[in-house]
């Protein structure tokens, strides 16, 4: 799995300007591993408000890509 992550970050890099991920896992190792060294990235602990950052994210931004693994509760 850790491949297709890596050939996910890569793709990243030419389409995102900053890469938000959320908690750290083995998926989101991979999208590191795939970046160019130069790409911004922040890593987001788990139990952060994501919403109030998205919201300020809007507020500069006209795209923004959530991507979520959760199951739905």
């Amino acid at each position: 799995m850790n491949k297709v992550h890596k050939k996910l970050g890569s793709e990243m890099n030419d389409v995102f300007d900053i890469i938000y991920l959320v908690g750290k896992s083995e998926r989101t190792s991979g999208i590191i591993e795939g970046l160019d060294p130069k790409k911004t990235y922040k890593i987001i602990e788990n139990d952060t408000n994501l919403w109030k950052i998205i919201e300020e994210l809007a507020s500069d931004h006209d795209w923004i890509l959530l991507e979520n693994d959760l199951t739905d509760i």
